[in-house]
């Protein structure tokens, strides 16, 4: 094996076990509520399990062929669908928490 296909197979692994599974648990579990290991095993779990039943909608209900492209914009979306939300929950929170600030002192 060359240098390049170890670090595809390297690449690929994280973005299709890690990746997605890590950011879904953003959304499903607070930052401090889980240890780094567990968001690891939780993380591999969701990946796998997300993905795969993703693939098998995709592939049985709305009758799209599973194929690299068709996978890879899958995994896309499954990724970048939690960051849009995490985004919007931190943007949103900051909009809540000080709805009212002034920072001039009434004396």
């Amino acid at each position: 094996m060359s240098a390049l296909e170890i670090l595809r197979a390297i690449l690929g692994g994280v973005f299709l076990l890690l990746l997605p599974g890590l950011i879904w648990s953003y959304i499903f579990f607070r930052k401090r509520e889980l240890k780094y290991i567990e968001r690891i095993g939780i993380s591999i779990g969701l990946s796998i399990a997300i993905i795969c039943l993703s693939l098998f909608f995709m592939n049985k209900f709305l009758g799209f062929k599973i194929n690299l492209v068709n996978c890879t914009i899958l995994i896309f979306v499954i990724t970048f669908i939690p960051i849009i939300i995490l985004i919007l929950r931190v943007k949103f929170k900051k909009i809540r928490e000080f709805p009212n600030r002034r920072d001039d002192k009434k004396v």
